[in-house]
């Protein structure tokens, strides 16, 4: 179950990157329509929007690398005395 939920969150974190690379690389107007900020025959890029997936792929990473970590037994837990 834990690696299907890595798998997961690595998956969305690769999509998320390609859709902050389309919103880098193609203006309003030359996104797909069914993209947030589509205006057609608009020459502004979505700087904005491309940051936000950016941060997005970053948290996805931090939660597969988060969830990918083991619970080690063999180290004691400290206890309080």
């Amino acid at each position: 179950m834990k690696k299907l939920v890595v798998a997961v969150l690595v998956i969305l974190a690769v999509c998320s990157a390609v859709v902050a690379a389309i919103y880098f690389t193609k203006t309003a107007g030359n996104l797909p329509h069914f993209f947030p900020g589509y205006l057609k025959d608009s020459l502004h890029k979505h700087t904005k929007h491309g940051l936000a997936f950016i941060g997005l792929a970053v948290v996805l990473l931090i939660g597969a690398w988060m969830a990918s970590g083991s619970k080690d037994s063999s180290t004691p837990e400290k206890t309080e005395a």
